[in-house]
């Protein structure tokens, strides 16, 4: 991926400046093109597609853009990758005082030895979550999609499967319904939705599609916390 921010014009005010992200990607169909940028909209939008993300990016992208007066755009075709560009006046911004960080809080601990699967297709999201989940004290097995997670559970047993809901080869919500469908104490392993759906009905959906509860992204380290301590452990 290149960024390249190019200024086109300056005075005392400010500058007009032209950015492009570029990427050398699989590329987006024309007939695609002019509705990637509405709301929950992807290229792919079926749950088992290979790429993640809610369709909300570029969309708020386009506000924000909107917003500030610009326009925003892309060329793409398939097989070639994509540019995306926008324009912005900018005004000269006054030297701001150097903020305080702010104190971190005391990280919340899990019972010690709490074993969790960890399924997300993700590797950043997955290293950035297991980190999390080792300093609060959680022993971690990571999966990268439904099937794999299936096959660890069957072998060895968690207090807690957090499971994402959109995933290559299998999602979450066949895995969870393949677990549930299993026989002995398996079926009742506690099963958390992690999901970047935030909506009220995606909630349910996870419920109704047989997991416990749901955590939306990005993970508030908290939360994630207090709900593996609501139901690791649990009877």
């Amino acid at each position: 991926v290149t960024l390249n921010i190019e200024c086109l014009s300056k005075n005392s005010e400010g500058a007009k400046l032209y950015f492009q992200v570029i990427d050398t990607g699989i590329g987006i169909d024309k007939d695609k093109q002019d509705r990637i940028f509405s709301k929950f909209t992807q290229a792919d939008g079926s749950t088992k597609r290979l790429y993640g993300g809610t369709g909300l990016g570029l969309a708020i992208s386009k506000q924000l853009v909107e917003l500030l007066g610009g326009k925003i755009g892309l060329f793409s075709s398939p097989g070639q990758g994509s540019t995306f560009y926008f324009n912005l006046t900018l005004a000269q911004a006054a030297h701001a005082a150097a903020a305080k960080p702010p104190e971190s809080a005391p990280i919340k601990m899990v019972k010690p030895g709490t074993r969790v699967l960890l399924v997300e297709d993700n590797l950043v999201n997955q290293k950035v979550a297991s980190a999390i989940l080792i300093k609060a004290g959680c022993q971690v097995d990571t999966a990268e999609n439904g099937k794999d997670a299936i096959q660890q559970v069957r072998q060895k047993e968690y207090d807690v499967v957090l499971m994402d809901c959109q995933m290559p080869i299998m999602d979450g919500f066949e895995a969870t319904r393949i677990i549930r469908n299993m026989r002995g104490s398996i079926a009742n392993i506690p099963i958390i939705a992690i999901t970047a759906h935030a909506m009220k009905d995606d909630k349910q959906k996870c419920i109704d599609g047989g997991m416990d509860d749901y955590i939306s992204k990005p993970v508030n380290r908290q939360a994630l916390i207090d709900t593996i301590n609501l139901y690791a452990g649990r009877p």
